[in-house]
């Protein structure tokens, strides 16, 4: 007996990479508004160091995120979060295959990325299918 031949249907790359480039997009987005909202409490003084009311030993790390310092790492997350947005959205286009590779990876890292819960599964699934060569091959 004969066996049917093997077809395999391939699927578009551009259809492959929207959802994990949307997603990433949406972490993006995500981290913005959360670090506008850290930067937003720590320019009205109501910051993480605000809250301490009596000496502890949490107090220093209290005051390392608020005031100065709080503002400096919330605008760092905030450029962070623009990046992976923007990362996305090249992706998305089907330009900047490394760009696309390093926006994954900043997405996944969790003293890095705005939202990092969200930002590894997103990482990791906009990792494989950018590594798949038809998409790869895509970019190009």
């Amino acid at each position: 007996m004969s066996q049917p031949p093997v077809t395999y249907v391939t699927v578009d790359p551009r259809e492959q990479v929207q959802w994990p480039a949307m997603l990433l997009v949406a972490v993006g987005a995500l981290g913005i508004l959360l670090q506008l909202m850290l930067l937003l409490f720590n320019v009205l003084g109501t910051g993480l160091g605000a809250s301490v009311g009596q000496r502890g030993p949490g107090e220093i790390a209290n005051l390392l995120f608020s005031g100065v310092v709080g503002i400096v790492f919330a605008t760092i997350g905030l450029l962070v979060g623009a990046f992976i947005v923007y990362g996305g959205l090249q992706m998305r286009n089907l330009h900047g295959h490394t760009l696309s590779i390093v926006t994954a990876v900043i997405a996944m890292l969790p003293c890095i990325s705005p939202c990092c819960c969200l930002g590894l599964p997103v990482g990791i699934w906009a990792l494989v299918v950018l590594l798949k060569p038809g998409v790869k091959d895509a970019f190009r």
